[in-house]
């Protein structure tokens, strides 16, 4: 049958600026002056105090083509520096003689390059009657599509 969206905020009120975890919506993406990562493709972030690196992985297609096949996603420090190649700042983070990552990559000439802020949302589904999907937004915006006559 038909379905209704309802949209309500994930982290209630800090989209607005209230109190709480400041960053938890900004992410910060980080390269070096040549933008080595960002021209192979490659996207390394924090968010919040996480961190991820994205590669894109290929695949062999039709003809010997090189196809997009997805994504690798690290999410551990150590892992991350191993493969864009600070290895001995892995092993710094691994021993404990180094504790932030931002500082190891600050050492090795890597820094933000942009801030970026999301929101995220989350979505209730239920059903109506009437054959429509009606959409509801957080800010009260709706709109509906029901089925073709």
């Amino acid at each position: 049958g038909p379905v209704a969206v309802e949209a309500e905020s994930e982290a209630a009120g800090k989209a607005s600026g209230e109190a709480g975890d400041e960053n938890a919506d900004w992410m910060r993406f980080y390269d070096n002056a040549d933008l080595a990562l960002t021209l192979r493709g490659w996207w390394l972030r924090e968010r919040g105090g996480a961190w991820a690196l994205r590669v894109p992985t290929f695949k062999a297609g039709p003809g010997g083509a090189i196809e997009h096949a997805g994504h690798e996603e690290l999410t551990k420090p150590d892992e991350i520096l191993e493969k864009v190649g600070l290895s001995s700042h892995a092993k710094a983070l691994r021993e404990g003689v180094a504790k932030s990552m931002e500082r190891l990559l600050d050492r090795a000439g890597v820094a933000p390059v942009a801030h970026v802020r999301s929101a995220r949302r989350s979505y209730r589904l239920r059903l109506v009657e009437g054959g429509a999907l009606a959409v509801g937004g957080a800010a009260g915006a709706a709109a509906s599509a029901g089925p073709s006559r």
